[in-house]
């Protein structure tokens, strides 16, 4: 399994919430094959948002990259200061299942 780590710090006039970021690009993500999940971080203030996506293997990330980086360039033009992709193996993934979510 790959993850793409994406931190972002947002200009304060243009900072939307880091749940409508979410919102617009989740769809998309689970779109795209290959892809595993997504988690989405911010700070209480919500202007620094880190995002991580899975993907099922290296292939799958090499092919799903043209359509990260069309997303990510729309997102630079929305307002964003900085911008900083990162690609890594993932090691271990050890989550507790949520309340609520299937098995």
């Amino acid at each position: 399994m790959y993850a793409i780590m994406t931190s972002l710090v947002w200009r304060d006039e243009a900072r939307p919430s880091p749940e409508s970021i979410v919102a617009g690009i989740l769809p998309t993500l689970q779109s795209i094959p290959g892809y595993e999940g997504f988690i989405s971080l911010s700070d209480p203030e919500g202007g620094y948002v880190v995002g991580i996506t899975l993907w099922e293997n290296e292939e799958a990330l090499a092919a799903a990259e043209p359509r990260l980086a069309k997303m990510r360039s729309a997102e630079t033009r929305r307002g964003i200061e900085s911008a900083t992709t990162t690609t890594l193996r993932v090691v271990e993934l050890d989550l507790k299942q949520r309340p609520g979510s299937s098995s």
